[in-house]
């Protein structure tokens, strides 16, 4: 497992983390705002919680995702709803974008749609999976 972030303290807590519950499988690495810091045909699955909308670069971002899945591999965003006149103002304010957009991006990656799965207690977020051909 690699457990990637941007951000170093967020890298810090990920690393005392992995080493208090002793998870000798869980590898923390560093990417930056284009690239996943992944090596090509190194996973099986990628999973974005929460931050696909903190892209400023969705395309080298996705294109580093794509090289670092194994074909076949599959991508899950879950991400938040973002509909005007439905969702809080802080998600209106905080997301660049919603979903269409989102998937969009990632079709363009040349990632292929496979569903969009309902996931019990998700109220303002979307779980959307991927398959890299």
């Amino acid at each position: 497992v690699y457990a990637v972030d941007l951000a170093p303290r967020m890298l810090e807590y990920l690393s005392r983390r992995v080493q208090v519950e002793g998870l000798s499988n869980v590898e923390v690495r560093a990417c930056t705002a284009t690239d996943s810091g992944l090596p090509p045909d190194s996973v099986d699955l990628v999973f974005i919680c929460d931050t696909y909308h903190h892209f400023e670069y969705p395309q080298t971002t996705l294109a580093s995702l794509h090289a670092a899945l194994r074909p076949g591999g599959m991508l899950a965003v879950v991400d938040f709803e973002r509909i005007e006149g439905v969702s809080r103002p802080w998600v209106l304010n905080h997301m660049r974008a919603g979903k269409e957009v989102f998937r969009s991006e990632i079709e363009a990656a040349g990632f292929r749609f496979l569903e969009e799965v309902e996931v019990a207690g998700l109220e303002e977020n979307y779980l959307l999976l991927f398959r890299r051909p």
